[in-house]
């Protein structure tokens, strides 16, 4: 079997976000002697690391995996599009905020303001506001009344800052960032920081690497992972004793 090949398109400009990024092109081996056949098209995120170690120091190797399967007799030849993130706009453009999910089936009763010309209430639920202010939300339903204070409030910001200090114990000589997921910049040998504008009520999970691949370890070698809920502006710090 012939190898495969991967293109890479530079400056990719999207129309709809208007802006460019790389993209990464996996063709199947037997791609350029099948000059009529068509393939299945996967897309992926966080293209620089799927066939090179690039961001965060990570390598995936998905062509080799797919090389495998082929070969195995598991799976069709396909086509593999990676798709880069934008570095420090890495959380921005994948972290998604997700609404409070809708009753299936609405409550039968009555809404009551206290002070319309704060908000008014469609019939199902629906809080509308007209002014800044608080007033007093009742329901009514089957003999049961509740209440609940709500503040319609000028503007609140649906991101806010978070920032990241990494303290190492060793010195980094060669290291230009650590990834916490998002790039951290070098300040010195032992320090990296970086800030960041990330969406509010959203959780972060990730493992610090090193441009190298090495993570963050324990006394007994064992992977540290972190995760922080960004529910208001942040200044989180990390001491790491230990890389592997």
């Amino acid at each position: 079997m012939s190898d495969h090949s991967i293109v890479e398109i530079s400056n990719f400009k999207s129309i709809h976000l208007q802006n460019e990024r790389n993209l990464y092109v996996y063709l199947p081996p037997s791609y350029k002697q099948a000059q009529n056949t068509t393939y299945p098209v996967l897309y992926m995120h966080d293209g620089q690391n799927i066939f090179h170690p690039a961001f965060n120091g990570q390598l995936w190797n998905v062509h080799h995996v797919v090389n495998r399967l082929v070969e195995q007799g598991k799976m069709q030849e396909i086509i593999i599009v990676g798709i880069e993130n934008m570095k420090e706009e890495r959380a921005n453009e994948y972290s998604v905020q997700v609404p409070p999910a809708l009753a299936c089936i609405q409550p039968k009763g009555e809404y009551q303001v206290e002070n319309e010309r704060i908000v008014s209430i469609a019939k199902d639920g629906t809080i509308i506001p007209k002014s800044v202010g608080k007033t007093v939300v009742q329901f009514q339903s089957e003999g049961i009344v509740s209440s609940k204070e709500i503040e319609i409030v000028d503007y609140l910001s649906d991101r806010v800052p978070v920032s990241i200090q990494v303290n190492s114990k060793d010195a980094l000589l060669d290291a230009l960032r650590i990834y916490a997921d998002l790039p951290l910049k070098k300040v010195d040998s032992h320090h990296f920081y970086n800030r960041f504008i990330l969406p509010i009520d959203t959780g972060l999970g990730f493992r610090l690497y090193l441009d190298d691949g090495k993570g963050e370890v324990d006394d007994y070698g064992a992977p540290i992972h972190h995760c922080i809920m960004i529910t208001h502006p942040l200044h989180k710090k990390f001491t790491v004793k230990r890389w592997l």
